[in-house]
C-alpha cells in the first residue's frame, strides 16, 4: 500500500474549520488548554457561541480575543494529583471533554516516569471514572499519539498495526487508550483517541515559545535565525507531519460527530512521508527563497540517537475519514511556506 492510495487531500494554505457548527451551544471543556495544541483549539473555539472551560497547569491560556463569540472560564489544575475530576464534573457538567494535558519525556529533560504515569494514564482513568460514578456521558476525544506504533514494518501506518511502544510515554499513552476503550463499552461512554502524526504550524496568538515546542516549528526559526540546520543518522527515516489547523479539524470532527465508534482510536496525519533529509534541505531553500541568508545544513555522526528516532511513519488516515468525512487541507510543502512567513513576520493563515 503506498500513500498514493489515500483520498486525494486538496492542497489548501487556509484551513476552515467546517465541524465548528456541530459544537455551537456546548459545554467544551479542554485540559492542557494552555499548551500549543491547546491553545491553537482555543482560538477556533472562540469564533463559535459555545461555553468554554480551560483547564491550565502552568501556562496560562491566550487572551480572548475581541471578536469571540464564546464564554470562556479558565481553572488552574494539577492533573498529576489524584481525585480532581470528581468536583470539576460535577461544577462543569461538560457536553464534550477534549483531553490535550500530557507530560512528554523531551531530550535532555529529567526523567519522571512516576509523574508521566500520574498525567499520561491515571488521569484519564480518574476522567472516566468520575463520568461514571456521576453517571455523565460527555463526548471525550483524547489526544493520543502515532509514537504508540515504535517502529513498524510498514511505513503506512493504520489503527490495526500493532502497538510496539518503545518510550515511557507512549506506553502509557497505550494504557490510557485502553482504559479508554474498556470505560466505552462497558458503561457506553463516546469516547474515542486520535493518535496524532507531528503537529507543526503557527498559531494565530503567535506565542513564539509555544509554537517552537514543537520539533518542526523549532527547525524553521533556527533556519530563519540562520542556522545552522543539523541531520543525524537518521536523515533517511520517513515522518508524517500535519498542519496545526488540520490538527485542530480533525479534534472538532471527533468532538461534533456522532459516527465515531465509541472506544475506537484513529490515526490523524497528512498522508505524505518525507525524509528528515528532505524537510530539512528544503526548509532551508525555502528560507532563503524569503530573502535570508544562506543557511547551512551540517551533517553530526555522534549524536545518539534513541530506538524511537529511528521510526517511519506515514499516517493512513482513511478510517477518520471514512466516519466523518475528514482529510487534511495542508500539505507539507505549503504548510512549512505558511508557518516561515508567519515566524518572519508575514501573513499566517
Amino acid at each position: 500500500m503506498s500513500t498514493e492510495t489515500l483520498i486525494d487531500a486538496k492542497a489548501e494554505v487556509v484551513s476552515p474549520n467546517e465541524y465548528l457548527q456541530g459544537l455551537t451551544g456546548r459545554t467544551i471543556l479542554v485540559t492542557g488548554a494552555g499548551g500549543y495544541l491547546g491553545t491553537a483549539l482555543l482560538s477556533s473555539l472562540h469564533s463559535i457561541r459555545c461555553h468554554i472551560v480551560a483547564l491550565v497547569h502552568e501556562q496560562n491560556c491566550a487572551p480572548v480575543p475581541a471578536y469571540c463569540e464564546a464564554s470562556l472560564i479558565s481553572r488552574t489544575v494539577d492533573l498529576s494529583q489524584s481525585s480532581v475530576w470528581r468536583n470539576l464534573l460535577h461544577d462543569t457538567r461538560p457536553d464534550v471533554i477534549v483531553h490535550l494535558a500530557a507530560h512528554e519525556h523531551r531530550r535532555n529533560s529529567r526523567h519522571a516516569p512516576e509523574l508521566d504515569l500520574a498525567v499520561n494514564t491515571a488521569a484519564v482513568l480518574e476522567l472516566l471514572e468520575a463520568c461514571r460514578e456521576l453517571n455523565l456521558s460527555p463526548r471525550i476525544v483524547l489526544a493520543s499519539s502515532a509514537n504508540i506504533v515504535g517502529c513498524p514494518t510498514s511505513t503506512l501506518v493504520n489503527e490495526d498495526t500493532p502497538d510496539q511502544p518503545l518510550t515511557l510515554y507512549a506506553i502509557n499513552k497505550l494504557a490510557a487508550e485502553r482504559y479508554l476503550r474498556y470505560y466505552a463499552e462497558t458503561f457506553n461512554l463516546p469516547a474515542v483517541s486520535l493518535r496524532f502524526a507531528n503537529i507543526y504550524g503557527p498559531l494565530p496568538t503567535g506565542e513564539s515559545d509555544l509554537e517552537s515546542r514543537v520539533v518542526l516549528n523549532s527547525i524553521m526559526r533556527r533556519a530563519l535565525e540562520g542556522g545552522p540546520l543539523y541531520l543525524y543518522r537518521n536523515q533517511h527515516c520517513v515522518r508524517d507531519f500535519v498542519y496545526i489547523d488540520d490538527a485542530v479539524r480533525a479534534i472538532c470532527a471527533a468532538a461534533a460527530t456522532e459516527t465515531t465508534t465509541p472506544g475506537c482510536k484513529y490515526v490523524v496525519g497528512s498522508g505524505e512521508g518525507h525524509s528528515l533529509r528532505e524537510i530539512v534541505n528544503g526548509i532551508a531553500r525555502q528560507v532563503e527563497s524569503l530573502g535570508r541568508r544562506p543557511v547551512e545544513v551540517l551533517f553530526d555522526a555522534d549524536v545518539p540517537l534513541e530506538p524511537i528516532e529511528w521510526r517511519e511513519f506515514v499516517a493512513d488516515y482513511r478510517r477518520l475519514h471514512s466516519a466523518t468525512k475528514w482529510k487534511p487541507l495542508t500539505r507539507l510543502h505549503q504548510g512549512i511556506d505558511s508557518t516561515l512567513r508567519a515566524f518572519s513576520g508575514g501573513q499566517t493563515h
